[in-house]
């Protein structure tokens, strides 16, 4: 069995464009850490 979890969305067409990227979760984790304090986002990373 494959995990395949950093490229996941590899197969999607013009998933390179910001609008489809967006549309597909891109930049989830990053609006999520611009809400935490940066200890909150270091423990997280750890």
């Amino acid at each position: 069995m494959s995990l395949n979890i950093i490229y996941r969305e590899k197969d999607v067409p013009n998933i390179h464009k910001f609008d489809v990227y967006v549309k597909h979760q891109g930049y989830e984790a990053l609006k999520k850490a611009i809400g935490m304090k940066p200890a909150d986002v270091i423990n997280e990373v750890k």
